[in-house]
């Protein structure tokens, strides 16, 4: 497809890099796919898996900030390694902890495993602008998204056909030890990157100058992000639960579901750059997660529906309507931030990104844990999370007004 050459021109650290976040992302989306369900047929209430969620973010909210200060001017395939081997040696300290019940081991898993797998997202996006001609840059950050979706399709048919072939021997557990194992592909990608990688010049002193950045850019390029993180921190984390509770969808089908879901998304987010290129900022942005909202919004209102025959089906439709329009959007929104902040405030609101939105989905599962004990709807929680949406995609209108000014 002539929308697809772009994409091999990319120089081969970078896709060395985007291999790495690959197999990093199957393990994270397949712990998004059946991590709560594990839990929940292990003893576990939902209030309690929503505490357990929130160590993944805990510390990642006090890391990102000085990260972001590390890393400008240095080389990162170190610390992508460190990135790589806390992702596989955590992810076995959570499986092991749920299946034993061993909730101190599973609290400090959960913690190291959400700094090593921002670790990840912080040094993903420098590099590759780092790396990446400008001409190819929506490409690169494209492709980078992609590995979200291309990692649920993976982890999502394995979980999805290993657990029909014989549900008995690969139960959840064993199904996440086997994305973990594939998940440590990931270090070798990354012994594959050069060494002698790019590294731009670093400007002024080490020590903490907060002048160097421009704080006034960087808030508000932030803002609409911080609104929206919230917001999916109240779907994404419990999906899962909503198919589960609602409509009784256990793992495996829900895996087929979520991969079904992400090969639209895949599809869609790899398009990015070339509607972007014919129809501006404004549709294949703002218009796509307008979509996304409304089907967030119909598939909110079928869990008042639970006693029909059409709520399932329904659900599902607007779940793979909802989902690959919000994730396409996720690359032209860090490339309009970026763009809007300059050149010299990338590390820092790459850093600050990641910790918006784990100190959001922190915030989103207590607050999720508290909807729970009030015994508030699925329903009512998921249109609370479009309303928060809909404020977040007005900031980013108003952002795209001032990049394209």
């Amino acid at each position: 497809m002539k929308w697809l050459q772009p994409y091999r021109a990319l120089d081969i650290d970078t896709k060395w890099l985007i291999m790495a976040e690959l197999a990093i992302q199957m393990v994270n989306t397949a712990f998004l796919t059946i991590l709560n369900l594990f839990m929940l047929k292990q003893g576990y209430l939902e209030t309690d898996i929503a505490g357990f969620v929130a160590y993944r973010f805990l510390v990642v909210i006090p890391l990102a900030f000085p990260l972001g200060l590390f890393i400008k001017g240095r080389p990162l395939r170190k610390l992508l390694y460190i990135a790589a081997i806390g992702v596989c040696v955590f992810g076995v300290g959570i499986v092991y902890g749920v299946a034993h019940q061993l909730d101190t081991l599973l609290s400090i898993s959960l913690t190291c495993w959400g700094a090593s797998f921002t670790f990840m997202q912080v040094l993903a996006i420098p590099f590759i602008l780092r790396h990446s001609p400008e001409d190819r840059r929506s490409e690169a950050i494209s492709l980078s998204y992609a590995t979200y979706s291309i990692g649920t399709i993976l982890s999502g048919s394995i979980i999805y056909l290993l657990g029909k072939a014989a549900s008995g021997v690969f139960t959840e557990e064993v199904l996440l030890y086997v994305v973990l194992a594939i998940g440590t592909s990931g270090i070798v990608f990354v012994h594959q990157i050069n060494r002698t990688e790019k590294v731009p010049d670093f400007e002024g002193q080490r020590r903490l100058n907060l002048a160097n950045y421009d704080w006034n850019l960087i808030v508000y390029g932030l803002l609409p992000t911080s609104i929206l993180a919230i917001g999916s921190g109240l779907a994404i984390q419990f999906m899962n639960l909503f198919f589960y509770r609602l409509f009784g969808v256990d793992s495996n089908q829900y895996a087929l579901l979520n991969g079904v879901s992400f090969v639209l998304v895949a599809v869609s987010t790899l398009g990015v750059p070339f509607i972007k290129r014919r129809y501006g900022y404004g549709i294949a942005m703002i218009g796509v997660q307008m979509v996304a909202i409304m089907a967030l919004i119909l598939m909110a209102t079928t869990a008042f529906f639970t006693a029909y025959a059409w709520a399932l089906p329904a659900a599902m439709v607007f779940f793979l309507i909802r989902q690959p329009l919000m994730n396409m959007a996720a690359p032209l929104t860090t490339e309009v931030v970026m763009i809007y902040v300059g050149k010299r405030n990338y590390e820092m609101v790459s850093a600050l990104t990641a910790s918006i939105w784990s100190g959001s989905w922190f915030m989103s599962s207590l607050i999720f844990k508290y909807l729970r004990l009030i015994e508030l709807s699925y329903g009512w929680i998921f249109l609370f999370t479009a309303a928060l949406y809909s404020v977040g995609v007005f900031c980013y209108y108003t952002l795209v007004k001032r990049v394209s000014a």
